[in-house]
């Protein structure tokens, strides 16, 4: 299959692309390097053996889109641009994914693949919901992801490790002597020892799932469920890092803020019910992979 991958130098994104590309499909990439690097792009190029054609442009530029999609006869195309943090922003983002639906049904384009969040506010639920209205209006079968938290990196390390924010990159961070210890925020959830817990997904596993629902077309329009089904608080994240990689990680319990939340639950169809997909890296492999990478790093 002919591929396109907006956002293919992200973090996920180049995760998939590679995950594309080892299951033989060929893949175009467009980025404009705005949450992302030229050296990603050597480095995925490197790491698959393979010339990877990548356009960079802003997306929400709907001339140069058509170009791409005249130029090229692309099977599907997947929506991995890194979403924006703030409010007006947001609306931008609207704009730019209906403005790739748009050009996608013009084109022919019968397939598009969005990664959600399963920490979703109302603002993105709706948002999917604007994207379902868009895709139908335009013809094209949209099948949304939605993944609990997305942690590891390829072991190799020559991919994006994800933001410096997630918790198990500042794991990673305090056990490679970058910072003094890990703040936990809150011990007063109602989780086994009190600490928030998440389902940790590693962002191999969710390449696999984009590839996957890539390459299916029995799949319904939807959104569908990425998770292990497995719920980890904070202090046993932490623990099993320690355990994994045979080192103590300082940390303290502060108070949450209230920006803080144990998690969104979802009551959604499961990504495994309806594929062969299944989850084949456990949160011991995350830790593994982070230290590994972290590690790596020490000695450039």
């Amino acid at each position: 299959m002919q591929v396109l991958v907006v956002g293919g130098l992200g973090y996920v994104g180049s995760h998939t692309c590679l995950s594309l590309l080892e299951a033989g499909h060929s893949v175009h990439i467009v980025d404009n390097l705005e949450n992302s690097s030229l050296e990603t792009f050597k480095l995925l190029e490197k790491l698959s053996g393979k010339t990877i054609p990548w356009h960079r442009f802003d997306v929400s530029d709907e001339i140069q889109l058509k170009h791409l999609f005249t130029a090229h006869s692309f099977d599907a195309v997947i929506y991995l641009a890194s979403p924006s943090p703030n409010k007006q922003s947001s609306d931008v983002k609207k704009q730019t994914i209906s403005s790739v639906i748009k050009v996608c049904g013009v084109s022919g384009i019968a397939k598009l693949v969005y990664l959600s969040s399963a920490g979703s506010l109302d603002s993105n639920f709706k948002l999917e919901n604007e994207i379902y209205q868009e895709a139908n209006t335009y013809g094209v079968k949209a099948i949304l992801l939605r993944p609990t938290t997305i942690s590891g990196c390829h072991p190799s390390g020559m991919l994006p490790i994800g933001s410096p924010y997630a918790l198990i990159n500042q794991v990673g961070s305090v056990a490679s002597n970058e910072e003094e210890k890990v703040r936990v925020f809150g011990a007063d959830y109602g989780t086994k020892d009190g600490t928030a817990a998440r389902d940790y997904l590693h962002v191999l596993d969710v390449a696999q799932a984009i590839t996957t629902s890539t390459g299916s077309f029995l799949l319904r329009r939807g959104t569908y469920q990425l998770s292990t089904g497995v719920s980890t608080t904070v202090l046993e994240m932490i623990n099993t890092y320690e355990v994994v990689n045979r080192l103590a990680i300082p940390c303290e319990v502060i108070e949450r803020t209230a920006a803080d939340a144990l998690g969104v639950e979802t009551d959604l169809q499961s990504f495994r019910e309806v594929t062969t997909w299944e989850p084949q890296r456990s949160l011991e492999d995350i830790c593994r992979d982070i230290h590994s990478v972290k590690s790596i790093y020490e000695l450039i």
